[in-house]
């Protein structure tokens, strides 16, 4: 957890996360994931249309959403945020899975399924895999204080 003297930086990480911009992300990225990963390779060709829709409109949100100017939040914690926001979206995406899918639960919390997320989000938007990524840190977002995963993924930017 963030210490007392950085709660100011925690403030500003939930402020990042509660734009809109964060919640059209998450949407998207998490039928894109779902197109690209949970279907059988004989049905992914029907969702290429959906997933180049999905990705253009991922693109449009995250280049706006990077230009968002609030005066609340400094530079350096923008530049702290955005610089694991493949992380932070692969962790978001994470979640919203495990809750739209309780059923499925053992396959999303499977290693395999988070380290997919990262490679795919990590990808996107980088250009590259980075495989030095970890879930690791990745904390339950009903065990932050109830902030859920606004709590949670500035938890993990102490």
């Amino acid at each position: 957890m963030f210490s007392d003297s950085d709660s100011h930086i925690k403030d500003e990480f939930i402020s990042i996360i509660n734009m809109q911009h964060f919640d059209a992300l998450i949407s998207d990225a998490f039928w894109y994931f779902i197109c690209s990963n949970f279907k059988r390779a004989e049905d992914k060709p029907k969702y290429e249309a959906h997933n180049e829709f999905l990705l253009d409109r991922m693109a449009a949100n995250y280049v706006s959403y990077t230009l968002v100017e609030d005066p609340t939040i400094s530079k350096t914690t923008k530049e702290l945020f955005f610089n694991a926001f493949y992380n932070h979206l692969s962790q978001a995406v994470y979640h919203c899975l495990k809750t739209a899918f309780p059923k499925n639960r053992n396959r999303i919390e499977k290693a395999d399924t988070k380290r997919d997320l990262l490679n795919t989000f990590s990808e996107l938007f980088t250009g590259m895999v980075i495989q030095s990524a970890k879930f690791s840190n990745w904390t339950e977002a009903n065990k932050v204080g109830g902030q859920g995963i606004a709590g949670s993924i500035a938890a993990q930017n102490k």
